[in-house]
């Protein structure tokens, strides 16, 4: 079953452990994924592994503690995708990572909640961080 089929997703931290395996099981799903980690070799390896399993992603070096960084990452997934409906994080317990609501403030939202409204998607009304 493809619960997320053409939902497009960015996992930080997705170069490797359980980013990994989370960007993969997107990617199983159906979902269109952005990785980004701060080492862009273990980002490309996850693309490339999603890419032998016929998932489409793309991968990109990103600091989250630099929010000119976050910002070019989620202006990276729309200008490529289109859209942007999911940012999984596996950084925000990280003490160099922001908190969930400055990385959504870098995304284009300026609320806290676990549903986000996307105001530079027109094609998604809501926005989900997990």
């Amino acid at each position: 079953m493809h619960r997320f089929i053409d939902k497009v997703v960015i996992v930080t931290g997705g170069g490797s452990g359980i980013g990994r395996a989370t960007a993969r099981a997107f990617a199983r799903e159906g979902t269109t994924v952005l990785v980004a980690d701060i080492r862009e070799d273990r980002a490309e390896e996850t693309v490339a592994l999603i890419a032998d399993h016929g998932g489409q992603a793309i991968a990109r070096r990103v600091d989250v503690s630099s929010s000119q960084e976050v910002t070019s990452m989620c202006e990276a997934a729309v200008e490529t995708f289109g859209k942007l409906d999911i940012l999984f994080s596996m950084l925000l317990s990280s003490t160099r990572a922001p908190s969930a609501r400055k990385l959504m403030t870098n995304c284009g939202h300026g609320s806290w909640a676990s549903t986000f409204p996307a105001p530079f998607m027109p094609s998604a009304p809501r926005f989900r961080i997990l």
